[in-house]
Formats: structure tokens, C-alpha cells, sequence
């Protein structure tokens, strides 16, 4: 089942180590990486959504969702636990 909550800590983790912000398109590249990365060392993802090819790469479906704020607000609120509305196409730790 996917997991809002993790993909929200995931971002704000990525985020931080960015000064509290980060560009949208290479959050969703880390994630998609962190993502892959779990899959090949521990034979599970991290988020549990579904990988999709898109103009600009690879990206996580349910989080791309999220990101762009079409997911519905009792699955967002544990993403806006951790992450404000993205502005300047940059997300921002809450």
C-alpha cells in the first residue's frame, strides 16, 4: 500500500539537506532513486507506488500526484505533515 507518510519524510529528508528547499523535478528524481535503491538492497521499496515513464524520466505515480496536489486530503495531510505547497517549483520543509 502506498505510503504518503514515508514519501513525505523521504522529501523533507532530501529537502533539508538542501537548505530546507529543493527543486520539484530533482526531488522527484531522488525519490524515484531512494525508491530503486531500496528495491535492489532490501527487495522492498520505500514508498510503495508504482513507477511510470514521463517526458523527463522515470517517476513515482502516487507522489507525482501528490507533489502536484491532485491526491485526495486524507491521504495529503500525511505529506503536508512534512513537506508546504510547492512554490517556484520548489518544495519546502514544513
Amino acid at each position: 500500500m502506498f505510503a504518503a507518510r514515508k514519501v513525505g519524510q523521504m522529501a523533507a529528508y532530501f529537502a533539508d539537506r538542501q537548505g530546507g528547499k529543493i527543486n520539484i523535478l530533482k526531488l522527484m528524481k531522488l525519490l524515484y532513486l531512494a525508491d530503486r535503491e531500496s528495491m535492489a538492497r532490501h527487495d522492498e521499496p520505500i514508498s510503495f507506488d508504482r513507477f511510470v515513464s514521463m517526458d523527463q524520466g522515470p517517476v513515482l505515480s502516487r507522489t507525482y500526484d501528490l507533489i502536484n496536489g491532485s491526491y485526495p486530503q486524507r491521504i495529503a495531510a500525511d505529506w503536508d505533515e512534512w513537506i508546504s505547497d510547492r512554490e517556484n517549483h520548489e518544495a519546502q520543509v514544513v
